[in-house]
């Protein structure tokens, strides 16, 4: 499903990127990236997919607030779920430019020291957004448990020290389900 960000949201996720940078680019850079034009060009992007994201759980029925556009300090992020249903799934928001997805195919990084690597729960919920400008299309949703044994070293290797990949090519090789969320009932 494709969705298309407004003019408006995507200033607001511009101003946002700006404003995050501040209290991020230091953590990026521990990450593995110098770059502080990618580093924006990420936070963009990752808030466009939770937009869209939010939009896909609302067509299907889903109830779940907006993204969250406060800045926080380094020492307050969190791994938490970028969107919670009224249900109770725990939706986490995994993006990826056109730019990478033409350079690596369609993956996506979680960090290794996140929960979801080693102990995700039943209700943990991954969205796989390609976001192009200001269309963003979900190229799948899976339950977190069905990912762990399919997560990968990053093709980047400055990323290889704190991250974990995934390939929807392996991820479709495997037989993966990338339908966890279905129209609600």
């Amino acid at each position: 499903m494709k969705f298309e960000i407004s003019s408006y949201y995507q200033e607001v996720c511009e101003q946002f990127a700006e404003d995050q940078l501040s209290t991020s680019k230091d953590l990026y850079s521990y990450r593995g990236e110098s770059r502080l034009d990618k580093m924006k060009d990420d936070i963009i992007t990752g808030k466009m997919a939770e937009l869209a994201a939010r939009k896909f759980l609302l067509e299907l029925g889903y109830s779940c607030p907006k993204p969250d556009f406060s800045i926080y300090e380094r020492q307050n992020k969190s791994y938490e779920p970028d969107l919670t249903t009224e249900c109770g799934l725990r939706i986490h928001v995994k993006s990826q430019g056109l730019v990478s997805y033409k350079r690596y195919g369609a993956s996506w990084l979680l960090q290794k020291n996140d929960r979801l690597t080693r102990d995700p729960d039943k209700k943990d919920i991954l969205v796989m957004v390609l976001v192009d400008d200001a269309e963003c299309e979900i190229l799948g949703s899976c339950k977190v448990l069905n990912l762990i044994d399919h997560l990968e070293e990053p093709r980047v290797p400055s990323y290889r020290h704190t991250k974990r990949a995934l390939y929807l090519t392996t991820l479709k090789d495997r037989g993966v389900n990338l339908r966890a969320i279905r129209r609600k009932k």
